[in-house]
């Protein structure tokens, strides 16, 4: 498992949000992250990142993604600082807390497992402690951002369809959300880099 900085982590986390996002109520999603786990939870229980401190770097390394993929299609080509402002806030507002509802979401216990050598020993696992609402997560995070800020309907439906088709009964939805939101696309593509790639080489 990686060795993570949290505190590190959760300065980087804020200076972005505080350099890309101007909107009302930033603060107090903010602040509302500061009473969860959200800087030291998992990413996940099993996929990625599954240890201290993985949601707040898994949050930072999608955004930072998203950002590659706009470049790399060519859309940071604006004509006015204004135009600028206005696609990184979006990036910032889905890469940064696209996973935000799984703060206070995991459980840090053991399990045992065999050692090489045949003996059982205990090791730290997560489990999941707060199921919450039972809706996909992208729901969840999409409506704990938009509790606290105004976010635009593509913003919105980026975070909900970032996991992509996930069953049979959301394949339509997320091809036409695809379709006609570059936005809720490149986050999808940034969302699975980071995990299958990036954060599988580390």
């Amino acid at each position: 498992m990686p060795n993570i900085d949290i505190e590190e982590n959760k300065d980087k986390f804020q200076k972005l949000c505080h350099m890309w996002i101007k909107r009302d109520g930033i603060d107090d999603l903010l602040n509302w992250l500061d009473t969860t786990d959200f800087y030291t939870a998992p990413a996940s229980t099993r996929f990625h990142l599954m240890c201290e401190g993985g949601l707040c770097q898994h949050s930072i390394n999608v955004f930072e993604q998203l950002c590659d993929e706009y470049k790399n299609e060519g859309m940071f080509d604006f004509k006015t600082q204004e135009d600028t402002q206005k696609i990184m806030e979006s990036l910032a507002i889905v890469g940064l807390f696209h996973d935000v509802c799984k703060a206070d979401f995991y459980k840090l216990t053991t399990r045992n497992v065999k050692d090489e050598y045949g003996n059982w020993t205990k090791v730290p696992y997560y489990t999941i402690e707060n199921q919450g609402i039972l809706v996909g997560h992208g729901y969840k995070s999409a409506r704990i951002v938009n509790r606290y800020m105004n976010i635009t309907d593509e913003e919105y439906m980026a975070i909900v369809h970032h996991m992509g088709v996930e069953s049979d009964w959301n394949i339509a939805e997320v091809s036409e959300c695809f379709n006609k939101n570059v936005l809720a696309l490149l986050l999808h593509i940034a969302d699975t880099k980071a995990a299958y790639i990036i954060e599988k080489e580390v």
